[in-house]
């Protein structure tokens, strides 16, 4: 099927007749639309920039974020550190307690409950004669 440019009996094309315009209408459309271009690429890039800033703004969060995360690792490696430092110890504290229970510690430990029984005695002696 060809289709060609005919003039229709008004004088126009029927592609003009289509679009509801005619030749000097639409030198006259080019115009308002070549501004309302302008505008919108106006606006555009003035989302453009605030998008620019938005993403800025969310960069620096993040590396905020990042140095936050870091000082926390240290933090947590140093306190891992020293837990482990604090189980050797307690281990080693048991270590001994087990070797004097096996060396007939049944002596020591008489003396070491009379001694607790004397201090909560005594606090018990201070705590009431204060009042």
């Amino acid at each position: 099927m060809v289709v060609t440019n005919r003039q229709s009996s008004g004088g126009m094309n029927p592609r003009s007749n289509l679009f509801g315009g005619n030749g000097s209408r639409g030198r006259q459309s080019r115009g308002h639309d070549e501004q309302t271009e302008e505008q919108l690429e106006r606006e555009n890039e003035d989302e453009l920039e605030n998008l620019r800033d938005k993403v800025a703004t969310i960069k620096s969060i993040a590396l905020d974020i990042q140095d936050e995360v870091k000082s926390h690792n240290r933090l947590l490696d140093k306190m891992g550190d020293q837990f482990s430092t604090a189980t050797a110890s307690l281990k080693g504290t048991m270590g001994r307690l087990n070797a004097m229970m096996a060396h007939g510690g049944s002596k020591h430990m008489c003396f070491l409950a009379l001694f607790v029984f004397m201090v909560f005695i005594a606090l018990y002696w201070l705590l009431k004669t204060r009042k």
